[in-house]
This record gives C-alpha cells, sequence and structure tokens, in this order.
C-alpha cells in the first residue's frame, strides 16, 4: 500500500463487490458497485486536497491493472496519465 497523503484506491474484491481503501491509513470500505466507491473516493479526495493540497484516486480493473488515475485539481477533478501511474506503483 502506499502512503502517499490523500491517495484513495479503488479496486475489485476477489469474492463480490469492490473496495476503497486509503493509502494513508489502511482503512477499506466494501461496496457492491465500483460507481459506489468510486464517488465516495472522488469526494474524500476533494477533501483531502481541500484539508492538505493533495488527493488522487487510483482505480484498478479484476485483472489488477490500474485503469484510471483522477487528480484533483482548483477547479475539479483531472484525469492523470495511466502510464505514470504505473510506473509509480
Amino acid at each position: 500500500m502506499r502512503g502517499a497523503l490523500g491517495v484513495f484506491i479503488v479496486r475489485p474484491n476477489p469474492d463480490a463487490g469492490w473496495s476503497l481503501s486509503d493509502a494513508d491509513n489502511g482503512e477499506v470500505l466494501v461496496f457492491e458497485s465500483g460507481g459506489q466507491a468510486e464517488r465516495l473516493a472522488m469526494a474524500l479526495a476533494r477533501q483531502a486536497h481541500a484539508t492538505h493540497g493533495a488527493g488522487e484516486v487510483w482505480v484498478y480493473d479484476r485483472l489488477d491493472r490500474i485503469v484510471g488515475r483522477w487528480r484533483v485539481a482548483a477547479v475539479g477533478m483531472a484525469l492523470a496519465d495511466v502510464d505514470e501511474t504505473a510506473k509509480a506503483a
């Protein structure tokens, strides 16, 4: 798990549903759908950005490949370069 401040990771669970992990403290929440997990992750990233100046959401698929990385920008969320994220992971 990455210890970067304000990074929230969304990935499918092996059994069922989707998980949302806080990379800072390892806390994990489980959801029925990926959309639910992503919406909360985006809200938490915006809150982290407002508080600490940094917030990101990393989304993985069922093959454990990163398929999306969103960074909080001053005016909203911005899609980051997935290849850059894969190198950092």
